[in-house]
């Protein structure tokens, strides 16, 4: 019931956020952004979230005999640190493009696919975003 719940509300800001950059003629790109990291923590809150996360740490215990068991950890997470910087660079400069939008997708799902201690981390600290948004956007409705 929870990833249901959690996979509607990502997809409704995903919805919302489309029809902002298009319809809307990007009018309010940092709110855009903010939807579509809100859609993806979502998104990753229901199933299809929880099979990424296992397909990545099953990924990553593969590679693990042949490499290292910080291979996982260090690539994806590198992939997570780059998307991040992307987003930030971009909102920083208020320059937003698709390819910030690309970026605010990449990011959650990359950060909180990293196995282990680290992994754990930094899906804390993406579910505290997402509710810093959350809480925005209900005060915003007048919701308390």
């Amino acid at each position: 019931m929870t990833g249901g719940v959690s996979a509607a509300v990502g997809l409704v800001c995903w919805v919302a956020a489309f029809l902002m950059w298009t319809v809307g003629r990007r009018h309010a790109a940092m709110l855009i952004v903010a939807l579509v990291i809100a859609g993806t923590v979502g998104l990753l809150g229901s199933p299809a979230g929880s099979w990424l996360r296992l397909a990545v740490g099953y990924l990553d215990r593969l590679t693990a005999s042949a490499t290292s068991w910080l291979t996982g950890v260090v690539v994806v997470g590198l992939v997570g640190v780059i998307a991040l910087y992307i987003v930030v660079m971009h909102l920083w400069h208020r320059s937003i493009s698709v390819k910030t939008l690309i970026a605010s997708v990449i990011a959650p799902a990359a950060i909180t696919s990293v196995p282990g201690v680290i992994g754990s981390a930094g899906t804390t600290a993406v579910q505290a975003i997402a509710s810093g948004v959350g809480m925005v956007v209900t005060a915003a409705f007048g919701i308390h």
